[in-house]
């Protein structure tokens, strides 16, 4: 019978979750800036439903 090697995950799946995980911890630490950009940019109505 073969041999059954355990599988490693490969280097660059490692770095797309550390890169995905750095990003949402960037996020979740500027989002009082990336909130008040959006509202003095107007730009929160154009990613609304409600034409106001």
């Amino acid at each position: 019978m073969a041999k059954r090697t355990k599988r490693k995950i490969s280097l660059g799946c490692l770095f797309w979750i550390v890169f995905i995980l750095l990003i949402a911890v960037l996020f979740f630490l500027n989002k009082d800036t990336i909130s008040f950009v959006l509202e003095k940019t107007n730009a929160r109505s154009i990613f609304s439903n409600n034409k106001s």
